[in-house]
Formats: structure tokens, sequence, C-alpha cells
């Protein structure tokens, strides 16, 4: 278990569209994620809703996670199986007149949507839990689905801390010392990176790296 001073802290995943970047899953030439507001009264207590970027290159999930963060447990890996069929069930009897609400959904049928979902789920199901964790944020609202759609899963970042770093001086005698080996190392006394002074005995850890290793 981790547990952070000042409470909840954001966490987000992104998929940058281009390169290599994995399929979305699409119906009528629209991403699946595209027709969210149909899906969101079935899956929005076991999927997180997604966003996409204003400048339409990307698609993320974001989610607030809780200052005490700990694995979940069978209980919890149990719960997010049985809530994934449950919502397609709901799914499988929609209002009528869902679809012809909004005119851009008009190029898809309720059967293709629930044909979508239910290979996302039949996907997601089966998976060990030390696999089906890599999609599951832990949030204030309980244990959501991130990446839904996509394989593998995306890793997840903390947008707040990619600016900071952690920077100082390495002084001996009085004096700046230069190229002295500098350890980043965690509460348990892990190594997680290295450094070296420079010729002022200056030395600094962007956040970007280190987030990657070290839970802040």
């Amino acid at each position: 278990m981790s547990t952070r001073p000042g409470g909840p802290r954001r966490a987000a995943v992104e998929l940058r569209f281009g390169g290599s970047s994995a399929a979305l899953p699409s119906i009528a030439g629209r991403a699946l994620h595209q027709y969210w507001s149909l899906l969101a009264p079935h899956f929005r207590g076991i999927f997180l809703a997604p966003q996409w970027r204003a400048d339409g290159t990307g698609i993320n999930w974001a989610w607030r996670e809780p200052a005490t963060n700990t694995p979940l447990s069978p209980a919890e890996f149990a719960t997010v199986r049985k809530r994934l069929p449950g919502a397609q069930r709901s799914l499988a009897a929609p209002p009528p007149d869902t679809l012809a609400a909004d005119p851009r959904h008009a190029a898809a049928s309720h059967a293709q949507i629930q044909t979508c979902t239910g290979e996302i789920i039949a996907t997601l199901s089966p998976l060990p839990a030390s696999a089906l964790a890599a999609y599951v944020a832990r949030t204030e609202q309980g244990p959501l689905l991130h990446s839904w759609g996509l394989s593998p899963a995306l890793t997840p970042f903390y947008p707040d801390t990619l600016n900071l770093e952690i920077h100082g001086t390495v002084f001996i005698a009085g004096r700046p010392a230069p190229d002295h080996q500098i350890a980043l190392a965690n509460d348990e006394g892990k190594s997680l990176t290295r450094t070296r002074s420079d010729a002022d005995g200056r030395f600094r850890f962007l956040g970007r790296v280190f987030e990657k290793k070290f839970s802040i």
C-alpha cells in the first residue's frame, strides 16, 4: 500500500494517433469511443469515459486516484468481471430512439455497437488478474477500466508531475563538487535512476524521467 500526502492526484492514459498507434475499434467509419453518449448509461459503472483531444490527434482517459492506493483484491477483480457482462446485458435493451436522437449516429446500428462492445468484453473478461490489472484504474468512484478497446493497455501517467523536477548542488567541504554520482531512491532505499553533478556541482532529475519509476 502507498499513501501520498495531499489527497487524490490526477492520473491519465493517452493514445496519440499516427505512427504505430493501436487501432481503435470502429463502426461505420467512426471509432466506437465516439458513441460514448450511447454507451454511458450502460457502461459508466465499469468503463471510464473517453475524451478526445481538442485538435483531434488523440484520445485519453483521466481519473482521480485516491490518496491511499492499494492493489485490487480478488473480490474487486470479481466485481469488475461481473460488471462487464452486466453492462452488456443492459445495452441489449436500449430505448428505441437512442440512435435516432443524435444524427451523428445515424450510420450505426444497435447490433453493430452491441457486437463491438461484446468483442471487447470477451477479450477482457478471461484475462488473468495480472493482465486485467493493466486496464483497471482505482478511482474515487471505485475500480474502472481505461484503454478499453485497445491492446495492450496504455500506461498511466500523472499530468501534475510532468513539469516537476528534483535538482540541487553537491557540496564537499563547503565547495561545489563536480562529477559526483547522485542516486534517486525510493522510500525502501532502492535506487531508481542516477546522474552526475556538472562542473558547478549541480544535478537535476526531470519529472518525466523519474515519474515512470517512482511513485511520488
